[in-house]
Parts: structure tokens; C-alpha cells; sequence
């Protein structure tokens, strides 16, 4: 009886934990209204259109899908490939067009980065799951059309369980371990409910790897400063995009500011004036149950962090309850229109940008 006990007080200490830790980060408490954007275009995509990234000189949008509700269901991903997509901006009823890129082999994108070569070249950069355990980053060139062709397929032991990144050379990028445990393991299940900060952010250069940030809680997007004088990371558990800075490259990157929100902040995008965008998820349990089945609604919330203001400037873009878009995860903008796109969701939203 005496052991009975024990185990009895112990499960309760580690419920009480958890609930000291997660309910104060789940938005829980928040009463939510909704902010809408005008004459919002529902465009339907495949499952997953998780990340979006523009190109503003052809005025084209690279979208990467995969259907990550069946890696959540069944431990595994699905046999289905996802895939990578086009949305041409410069028609108004446009459409997805699938990119023809022909691998031979599971392929199921995460985050995207788009980088332009000095010589012109147009280069994708996307993470892909192989499995639970293998990850690498794929590295197509731009061929026009309609088609990209794969160059290049990097891996690395350190990629336990990326999420997104962002290049800065043409063998050189930043990606984040969103967990420091593999995915799909105990580890990464207490990472999740004790919030554990053990996350962290990668720098891949041509061929070493070193952490430029550790420490983290849930890195979800990354991104750099035009100039690359400053390196943001969103923490989703930690509901904040914090600011990294340095003063050289051949120092380490230091904490400069942390940008708290009122959401898990997912990926990462710019405006024209360098302020970030992120696509987010106020009610982290309504996004939990969402993620495992579709028929429950998530919030879907878009904000801008202007980075350049002394004083914190977040301006709620967008906020849906569900209904029109649930577990939104990335927003761009270009020329007066908002793209904002979801983690399971067979739709994304082309909205015209109005100023709150």
C-alpha cells in the first residue's frame, strides 16, 4: 500500500508539473476576436500547405505540401509524396500549379527557402522528412515552366528533427531542430508537455555544421536580417520570436530581445519593410486536437512584428476562429496581398491586405 502511494503522489506531483508549465502558454484563458481581412480567396491545395515563401521580382509564390496528419495518426509518413507548387500572383484567379520535380524517393517538405545566385539562378531549398528518423535538405534549381531539378540532396547526423530554414549563401543556411530528441520518441513527448527548452537553431557552411543557437523552446521559423546582422527564431512553446544579434561573424550569436505574442508563432516571413510575419496558433489544445482530427477547429491568427521599432509593435493581421481557416502556420505578403497558409488544412487563403 505504501508503494501504491507513493506512485499515487508522484503522478499527481507530475500532472501538477505539467499544468504549472503548459496552461499559463496555451492561450487557454484568451477570448479571441476574430479580425478578418478583406475579400479573402479560399484556394484549395493539397493536404498541408504548410509554408509559403515569394519570389517579388516575378511576383510567384513556392508553396510546400505534405499530409502530416497521417504522420501524427499512423507514426509514419504517408506513401503519398507531397509536393511543391506554384501560385502566379499576377493573375487574380489563379490556381496551385504542381512543380514537376521528379525524385525517385519519399519526399515530404517541410519548410522552404528560396535564394537567387548572384550569377541569377533561382534556388530552392526545401526540408524533407524520408522518414521519422531521416531528414536531409533537398536543393532544386528553378528551371521556369513549371519545373525545378533536383542538385542536391545534404545531410548531416545534426538534423534531428528540423522544421524550417532560411539560406543566406549558396552553401550556407540556418535550420532549426524544433526538439533535440528525434521525432516520434519519448523524448520528444516531454519535451512537448514539460516545455523543455532544448531546441535549436543549425548554420550549415559548405559542409560543417555548428549550433549558431541553443536553448530553445520549440524552434519553429527562422530568419535572418537582410544585412544578416540579426537572426529571429520563433519559439512556438515559448509563444515569442526572439531576436539573436552579433558583431562579426566570427563571434557567437547573443540574446538582443525577445518579442512575447500572444501566439505560438510558426513560420517566418518578410515585408517589404523588414518587419516579420508569422502565421500562429492562439489555443494551443484546440490546435492539439485539430492536428489528430480535422472536424476540430484551431484558430488561425497572422500578426507583424515590426523588428526595427524600440518599442514592441505587434499588429494583429488576421484572426479566424476555424471556420474559414484552421492552424494557420505561415504568412506572406506582397504588393497590398496576405497568403496564409495552414499544417493540415486543403486550402489556402490569398487575401487583400488591409492595414489594422
Amino acid at each position: 500500500m505504501k508503494i501504491i502511494k507513493i506512485v499515487g503522489v508522484t503522478i499527481v506531483l507530475l500532472i501538477g508539473a505539467i499544468a504549472i508549465r503548459v496552461i499559463p502558454i496555451s492561450g487557454i484563458a484568451l477570448d479571441l476576436e476574430e479580425v478578418a481581412q478583406g475579400q479573402c480567396e479560399i484556394i484549395p491545395s493539397a493536404p498541408g500547405a504548410e509554408d509559403i515563401t515569394i519570389d517579388k521580382e516575378a511576383n510567384l509564390a513556392f508553396v510546400a505540401s505534405d499530409d502530416r496528419r497521417a504522420y501524427l495518426l499512423n507514426g509514419q509518413n504517408n506513401a503519398i509524396n507531397g509536393a511543391l507548387w506554384t501560385l502566379d500572383l499576377n493573375k487574380p484567379d489563379t490556381q496551385l500549379k504542381e512543380i514537376e520535380i521528379d525524385v525517385d524517393f519519399p519526399f515530404h517538405p517541410h519548410g522552404i527557402s528560396l535564394f537567387k545566385t548572384p550569377a541569377g539562378e533561382k534556388l530552392l531549398y526545401v526540408i524533407n522528412h524520408i522518414s521519422t528518423t531521416e531528414h536531409e535538405v533537398d536543393v532544386f534549381l528553378w528551371l521556369g515552366e513549371n519545373k525545378a531539378g533536383l542538385i542536391q540532396r545534404i545531410r548531416f547526423p545534426e538534423l534531428i528533427s528540423p522544421n524550417d530554414l532560411h539560406v543566406v549563401g549558396r552553401h550556407q543556411f540556418y535550420v532549426t531542430n524544433d526538439h533535440g530528441s528525434p521525432r516520434h520518441t519519448i523524448g520528444e513527448k516531454l519535451e512537448d508537455f514539460l516545455v523543455l527548452p532544448l531546441a535549436n537553431v543549425l548554420f550549415y557552411d559548405q559542409g560543417e555544421v555548428t549550433i549558431a543557437v541553443d536553448s530553445l523552446y520549440y524552434a519553429n521559423g527562422v530568419i535572418t536580417s537582410n544585412d544578416q546582422s540579426r537572426l529571429f527564431v520563433a519559439e512556438s512553446s515559448g509563444r515569442q520570436i526572439s531576436a539573436f544579434s552579433r558583431s562579426s561573424e566570427a563571434e557567437p550569436w547573443h540574446l538582443d530581445r525577445v518579442y512575447p505574442l500572444e501566439t505560438m508563432p510558426d513560420n517566418l516571413e518578410q515585408d517589404e519593410q523588414g518587419r516579420l510575419l508569422t502565421g500562429g496558433h492562439p489555443k494551443a489544445f484546440d490546435f492539439m486536437a485539430h492536428s489528430f482530427n480535422g472536424d476540430y477547429l484551431s484558430p488561425s491568427e497572422v500578426v507583424r512584428v515590426d523588428v526595427n521599432a524600440s518599442e514592441l509593435t505587434v499588429d494583429r493581421l488576421y484572426l479566424d476562429l476555424g471556420d474559414e481557416l484552421s492552424g494557420s502556420s505561415v504568412a506572406a505578403s506582397h504588393k497590398g496581398e496576405l497568403l496564409i497558409g495552414s499544417v493540415f488544412e486543403e486550402r489556402l487563403l490569398r487575401c487583400n491586405l488591409i492595414e489594422p
